[in-house]
C-alpha cells in the first residue's frame, strides 16, 4: 500500500514517498490535460456547428477565404516539429538518463516552438479579415489565439524542465535512501519531464489538427 504524505519535523511541512512523488507530475499533466480539452473542444464545436448553420450565407462571406496556406503549414511544422524533438529528448532522458544529451534538444524544441508563435503572429496580423467578418474568421481567430497561448505555456513548461536538467548536469542531486521520503523540492526531473511530455504530445495533436481543419475543411 502506498504511504501518505506525513510532516517533517517543527517546520510543518509535508514529505512524500518516492513512489507518490514520481505520481504527482504525470497526475498534474493529465489534469492540464484534462482542462485544456474543455477549453478548446468548444472551439472545434463551432467551426462545424456555424458552418452547417451558415445564416444568411454568413459562414464564409465574400472575400473571405483561409490566409496564406504556407504560413500556416510553417505554423504547424514548427509547432509539431518541437513537441517531435522534445520526445526524442525526454526519450533519452528516461530510458538512460542521459541529461547533457537531453539539455540541447530540450532548447532545440524550444527554439522551434517559439518560432512557430512568431510565425503565427504575422499570419494573423495579415489575414485580411477579422473576428466580425462571419462565422469562419471568428472561429479562425479565436482558435489561432488559444492554441497560441497554449504553445506560450508549452515554451515556459520547456524553459523549467530544461533548466532543470542543466542545473542537475552540475549538482547531481542526491539518489534516495529506500524507505525515506522526499520533500516537493526534490521532485524527480524525470517525472516532471514525462508529465510535460503528456501535455506536450496533447498540443501538437491540436495544432495539426486544427490546421487541418482551419486551411483545408
Amino acid at each position: 500500500m502506498m504511504s501518505s504524505p506525513r510532516a517533517s519535523g517543527a517546520s510543518g511541512t509535508y514529505v512524500h514517498p518516492p513512489e507518490q512523488l514520481v505520481r504527482i507530475p504525470m497526475v498534474g499533466g493529465w489534469l492540464a490535460v484534462g482542462a485544456d480539452l474543455f477549453l478548446l473542444l468548444p472551439w472545434f464545436f463551432a467551426f462545424f456547428y456555424l458552418e452547417a448553420l451558415n445564416t444568411h450565407h454568413d459562414w464564409k462571406p465574400s472575400g473571405v477565404h483561409p490566409p496564406s496556406v504556407a504560413l500556416g503549414t510553417l505554423v504547424m511544422l514548427l509547432a509539431v516539429g518541437g513537441v517531435a524533438v522534445y520526445f526524442v529528448g525526454i526519450r533519452w532522458l528516461l530510458d538512460r538518463g542521459t541529461y547533457p544529451r537531453f539539455v540541447p534538444m530540450g532548447w532545440t524544441a524550444m527554439v522551434l516552438v517559439v518560432a512557430s508563435i512568431a510565425v503565427n503572429v504575422v499570419q494573423l496580423s495579415h489575414m485580411g479579415f477579422g473576428v466580425s467578418s462571419g462565422g469562419y474568421a471568428s472561429v479562425f481567430v479565436g482558435l489561432s489565439v488559444v492554441y497560441t497561448i497554449q504553445l506560450g505555456v508549452l515554451v515556459l513548461w520547456l524553459l523549467a524542465v530544461t533548466n532543470r536538467a542543466r542545473y542537475e548536469i552540475a549538482h547531481p542531486p542526491v539518489a534516495p535512501t529506500d524507505g525515506v521520503a522526499l520533500s516537493e523540492e526534490a521532485m524527480p526531473l524525470e517525472a516532471m519531464g514525462a508529465s510535460l511530455r503528456v501535455f506536450a504530445g496533447f498540443l501538437g495533436a491540436v495544432v495539426l489538427l486544427s490546421w487541418l481543419v482551419l486551411y483545408f475543411l
